[in-house]
């Protein structure tokens, strides 16, 4: 027995940049589901600060590298990490580093000197 196969000749989807529904969310805003997350993780933040805080200190003073962790993970919340970039030059533009240790001791001269050693002895 030999069967048919019939295909129907048309294109399924929709073309690049098209939309079935152009009154949609526009580009760029988060569903409200991501958002609503986001939000719950912001108020629950927000009320466990003072424990967490608390939580910190008890860690630190056993593992101050695991409390900096902590920090660091709590912190991509509000914070998220940027992509890395890479900036290259070719021969035609090539890249050019400017020696700016002039402006580095104009800054410095500008700060007295006892404002000057309170910060780098920590004391600001």
């Amino acid at each position: 027995m030999k069967r048919s196969v019939w295909y129907h000749n048309t294109t399924m989807g929709q073309k690049k940049g098209q939309t079935g529904n152009p009154n949609g969310r526009p580009k760029g805003i988060q569903n409200r589901a991501t958002t609503e997350f986001k939000e719950a993780v912001n108020n629950l933040i927000a009320f466990a600060t003072p424990q967490m805080i608390d939580w910190l200190e008890r860690i630190a003073v056993e593992d101050p590298a695991k409390a900096l962790e902590l920090i660091y993970k709590f912190a991509q919340f509000g914070y998220p990490l940027l992509q890395r970039t890479q900036v290259a030059g070719d021969e035609e533009n090539p890249l050019v580093f400017k020696d700016i240790s002039d402006v580095k001791n104009k800054i410095l001269k500008a700060i007295p000197q006892d404002e000057l050693d309170a910060i780098l002895a920590g004391d600001n």
